[in-house]
């Protein structure tokens, strides 16, 4: 108890120091304020340390509130006395003894006559059900076990059993053909542009038309010369290339024409 009452014997001092630097007290009177403080104090802490410890003084604290709790302490056995007492007059007990007394019971002779058709069927359970074929084609029924109850009806569907076997699967599927002529139109052109001095067209005139380049050649001999008797171009022509077109261009004109064959298949699924 002395040290308690010490430490609030600082906590007053250490406030009043600070109350009065707040209020701009002199040093001397703030000495004074504490000194006084301490003297009206004194008295209560010198009789607390003195003054046997008592439970009447403790703050808040009530001994016939605690006395019960003592007294269980003392006699354990009085726990269950008490209980048992108490539960006479509990509303929650009374519910719960209420639910456990018209709770349904069985004997175990009838919930073993009542799960036995699932225990023959959990058995073998292929002998009362069938696979379902691909066809949906129906099969043949095994009734179920009776029960123990009075007889009764159900429906039931029933379908063969099958099961899938993986193979890999063939089949000819006939092609018609077809075949068709159409006329292909030869031409040449100078890749040279400006430069061109073959007298053939531009290549770029055949931009827009449906045409492929199928070769190259030499153009025409500018110059001949002879050795040993034989003729052989010395300077040969600007380049040309060989464009073949699915059709005529408008304002130019093939060296050659020629008929080109096609022939097309497509599956006649019909027939499969």
């Amino acid at each position: 108890m002395t040290g308690r009452t010490l430490a609030h014997l600082l906590a007053a001092l250490l406030a009043l120091t600070s109350a009065a630097s707040i209020h701009a007290q002199t040093r001397d009177a703030a000495r004074a304020d504490g000194k006084d403080f301490a003297t009206e104090l004194l008295g209560e802490a010198r009789d607390a340390a003195t003054t046997n410890p008592d439970a009447a003084r403790i703050p808040n604290f009530d001994p016939q509130a605690t006395r019960n709790l003592q007294d269980l302490a003392r006699d354990p056995d009085q726990i269950e006395a008490r209980a048992r007492s108490a539960a006479t007059t509990s509303t929650p007990m009374r519910t719960i003894r209420d639910s456990m007394a018209n709770r349904a019971r069985f004997e175990p002779d009838e919930i073993e006559d009542v799960i036995a058709r699932s225990l023959r069927i959990n058995e073998t359970p292929l002998d009362y059900t069938s696979g379902m074929a691909i066809s949906g084609s129906q099969g043949s029924c095994v009734p179920l076990p009776p029960g123990s109850g009075s007889a009764g009806t159900y429906t039931a569907t029933c379908n063969t059993g099958t099961w899938i076997d993986q193979s890999v699967g063939q089949c000819t599927v006939p092609l018609v053909a077809a075949v068709s002529q159409r006329p292909q139109y030869h031409y040449l052109c100078s890749p040279l542009g400006s430069f061109n001095l073959s007298g053939e067209p531009d290549c770029e005139e055949f931009s827009g038309a449906l045409c492929q380049v199928t070769g190259h050649r030499d153009g025409p001999c500018l110059q001949w010369g002879w050795s040993g008797g034989r003729k052989w171009c010395t300077e040969p022509g600007d380049p040309l290339t060989e464009l073949t077109c699915d059709e005529q261009v408008a304002g130019q004109t093939p060296y050659r024409i020629a008929t080109a064959t096609t022939v097309t298949t497509t599956p006649d699924e019909s027939r499969t």
